[in-house]
């Protein structure tokens, strides 16, 4: 393989949501440098080594072409003298672009898809969920209240069970995609709103009041269940925070995806409430493994996405 002259040069912009890969060249005669032609992520033309043996194999995927060209970089950066620091500075950049690219893999279909212009669904007005199409039988439901941080309010569960129940019988749906508007995919409870519903539950003794209680819980469950029980496949895109109620929200879809900045948060044990809308029911099941789940629930840690994906919760 002819290789030009010297040049370097870096992803500078996005196009419809995902990164592009530019031109990564040296000399000729070096053999310290990988090249990888222009392309996008998920169309790429092809990822050399410093000999012209080429990293792209028919079947591979982007992932694994990126982790493949990647680690040679990686091992490359290492043998430079450290009197290339520029150099070495250069192959960071563009190893950490490969890196990132082979991680946001998973999320360009549905970014490609999410950059096209929607078309607000007539039968489904909301106040708190946007309901678009944005393919033909793909539809999109977006939690829509950014300014709260997509917070789950009284009119928020109510809205889950109603819109869920039209799209399980809606032909012109094939699949749908839920994800939420903003910085981050949910804050969970509305706990300005919702707090004293369940500190205000009418009965006139302790065991009245415990089963009323239960009786509004399973009310909530029903607004998440209605997604398990959809007949379309429902998958959850994840960017930022997914905390307390967000975590039974989409423990109860049948894909998850989520970004490299997506973090997840069982919160309910900070405010004294039992994870019981759907996490301690279907996580375990999700993720395979009672301890982690236990620990998630009793310290309301932050799982981070790597964590998340290795644990099977995401991909």
């Amino acid at each position: 393989m002819h290789v030009p002259g010297p040049c370097l040069s870096f992803p500078t912009g996005e196009t419809r949501g995902t990164r592009l890969w530019t031109c990564f060249v040296w000399p000729a005669d070096s053999d310290e440098l990988g090249v990888v032609t222009r392309g996008m992520p998920g169309d790429v033309d092809a990822v050399y080594g410093p000999d012209g043996g080429s990293f792209y194999r028919p079947g591979r995927t982007c992932v694994e072409i990126s982790r493949r060209a990647s680690a040679w970089i990686r091992w490359q950066g290492w043998a430079l003298e450290r009197k290339d620091e520029p150099v070495v500075n250069m192959l960071g950049r563009a190893l950490r672009d490969l890196e990132l690219s082979a991680q946001i893999q998973p999320l360009l279909s549905f970014r490609a898809m999410s950059s096209a212009p929607e078309q607000p669904h007539a039968s489904h007005s909301y106040e708190t969920l946007k309901v678009s199409r944005v393919r033909e039988k793909v539809f999109h439901v977006e939690l829509n209240r950014p300014d709260k941080r997509n917070a789950m309010n009284t009119v928020f569960w109510r809205e889950m069970v109603a819109c869920f129940n039209k799209i399980a019988q809606d032909s012109e749906c094939h699949a749908v995609v839920v994800s939420g508007a903003g910085k981050l995919f949910t804050a969970g409870i509305d706990l300005m709103e919702m707090g004293s519903v369940f500190v205000m539950v009418e009965g006139d003794d302790t065991a009245r009041k415990a089963w009323n209680l239960r009786k509004k819980i399973r009310e909530y469950q029903e607004s998440f269940t209605v997604l398990e029980r959809c007949p379309k496949p429902v998958i959850a895109a994840v960017h930022g925070g997914c905390i307390g109620g967000g975590v039974d929200l989409i423990s109860a879809c049948d894909i998850r995806y989520c970004t490299q900045d997506a973090w997840f948060q069982v919160k309910e044990v900070d405010i004294g409430l039992a994870a019981d809308v759907g996490t301690l029911q279907r996580l375990p099941r999700i993720i395979g493994n009672q301890s982690l789940v236990n620990e998630l629930a009793f310290t309301a840690r932050k799982m981070m996405a790597p964590e998340a994906e290795s644990s099977g919760l995401v991909r």
